[in-house]
């Protein structure tokens, strides 16, 4: 995916995957056509000549998924060539093309399938999805696409065709094995050559601008074929790894792993410029409608005790799923949070101050109280690498923190926390490794507040000869005027 976004073959206004002069843009439906034969041809040439020599009876000893596939592979060069195509200059910069119309044909074949088939948890969802990428469609010209550019709008219908018949193909081998799927994969290259090449001759005996394309090509420079050939290597590569993919995954893995690709493609080649955020909202709310259905038959597997039936990849791309959305959503969740922050921290007293989390916490139910923790440790206890030996628990429990007097020992509280933590810092706390305090506003909804504090120390003696310094610096201070100090003890 990678590789081939990189070298930009998918996005119709690169040089890297158009060249004028192997690829006019224009002519007749068999001259557009006829690059993506020619592809078709070349690329499996090499895997018919060999088998021709090896072993021709193989030929004929061949299976209805072979040549389903072989035809599908046809389709698919051809499509790939048409929707990759430029627009023709007098297309606004805005109309959309083949190469997002193809991911959304692919997102559309998909959720139909399941909508037909009668999938658990399909979810009317999806339609929000639709909404969003047909307005922005609408506005950004596609009305005007078939007379424009109508290869564009073929090139996309090819694409859904071709990897519906792959997938269609997949789902009527599931009764086989692995190794046989794949002997009619690779015949099915070899029967991808027969069928392009023979189109290519009927195309020439019926149309002279396919014989003239196929010249053009053959005619190119050097410069122009070679400039050309990372495109086409790329885009084979990816198809076959896809294809590959179907019987590893599944085929809804498969089209949809290419219609994001598409999508992406489109994305980086428009932005959110134009409309194209409508594009993006589709394609959020649509992968979120997927993930949530995926999610609902994990449940119901887990419900069951049949969690072990659900693929291992399943789960790994629900979490890979996951883990986007928090990435995205985090970024205008810190965009808000940081500037309020730095502001509220600025007006509140110095001894005070907010926090924000930088990153989603788990949602463990609602009978669970969320707090705060704090942890500080000495900069010497970095170098220790024992286990500690001595171990202080202290508990603090507000019953109502409504009322004032609930108020005033809560503050007390968190003046007694903040000494001691002034202490570890001012009087060197020799020994100590660890201070923990976790507080908990509320618990189950209701005004009471508790305190937990645990300090980790090298051994008890430590931690009394701390205290003991202390409550001296507590006694001088008092004896010198400073009035009365937070308790001594931990």
């Amino acid at each position: 995916t990678l590789r081939t976004l990189l070298t930009a073959w998918l996005l119709p206004r690169s040089k890297w995957g158009f060249q004028g002069e192997i690829l006019p843009n224009s002519g007749t439906w068999g001259a557009l056509c006829a690059p993506g034969l020619c592809l078709g041809s070349v690329l499996g040439g090499l895997a018919l000549s060999l088998r021709i020599l090896a072993a021709p009876t193989t030929l004929l000893q061949t299976t209805r998924n072979a040549h389903l596939m072989g035809f599908a592979w046809a389709l698919l060069s051809v499509g790939f060539f048409c929707i990759r195509r430029p627009l023709p200059p007098e297309a606004p910069d805005m109309m959309p093309t083949g190469v997002e119309l193809g991911a959304v044909g692919l997102f559309f074949a998909e959720e139909l399938r399941e909508w037909a088939s009668g999938a658990p948890h399909w979810s009317r969802q999806v339609c929000i999805a639709a909404a969003f990428e047909g307005v922005g469609l609408l506005f950004r010209g596609v009305g005007a696409l078939p007379s424009v550019a109508p290869e564009h709008l073929v090139g996309a219908l090819l694409l859904v065709c071709s990897l519906s018949l792959f997938s269609h193909v997949r789902r009527m081998a599931a009764d086989s094995t692995r190794e046989s799927f794949q002997e009619d994969l690779s015949m099915s290259l070899s029967f991808a050559t027969i069928y392009s090449a023979l189109a290519l001759f009927v195309g020439s005996l019926c149309s002279p601008d396919v014989g003239a394309t196929v010249f053009a090509l053959w005619n190119s420079s050097y410069y122009s074929l070679a400039w050309s050939a990372p495109a086409a290597w790329a885009a084979w590569s990816l198809s076959k790894h896809l294809v590959g993919y179907i019987w590893m995954y599944s085929p809804s893995f498969v089209v949809r792993t290419l219609a994001n690709i598409l999508g992406a493609s489109a994305f980086l080649a428009g932005g959110f410029s134009h409309w194209y955020w409508c594009s993006f909202v589709a394609w959020w709310v649509n992968n979120t409608a997927v993930a949530i259905r995926h999610r609902r038959r994990h449940d119901d597997a887990e419900a069951a005790g049949r969690l072990w039936e659900v693929p291992e990849w399943e789960l790994g791309l629900r979490c890979l799923w996951d883990t986007v959305r928090a990435m995205v959503l985090s970024l205008p969740w810190n965009a808000l949070c940081i500037p309020t922050e730095i502001l509220v921290n600025f007006i509140l007293p110095r001894e005070l101050k907010v926090m924000r989390l930088s990153m989603p916490v788990p949602e463990l139910g609602e009978k669970v109280d969320y707090g705060v923790a704090v942890y500080t440790a000495p900069a010497q206890s970095q170098h220790y690498r024992g286990a500690p030996q001595f171990f202080e628990c202290c508990t603090l429990h507000v019953d109502d923190t409504a009322s004032e007097d609930g108020a005033v020992a809560l503050q007390r509280a968190w003046n007694t926390t903040g000494e001691a933590w002034r202490a570890y810092r001012e009087l060197d706390a020799k020994g100590l490794v660890a201070n923990i305090v976790c507080f908990f506003p509320n618990l189950g909804g209701s005004e009471m507040a508790k305190e937990v504090q645990i300090a980790c120390w090298q051994s008890s003696a430590d931690a009394a000869a701390l205290h003991a310094r202390r409550r001296r610096r507590s006694e001088a201070r008092r004896d010198a005027g400073g009035g009365p100090q937070g308790a001594g003890g931990g």
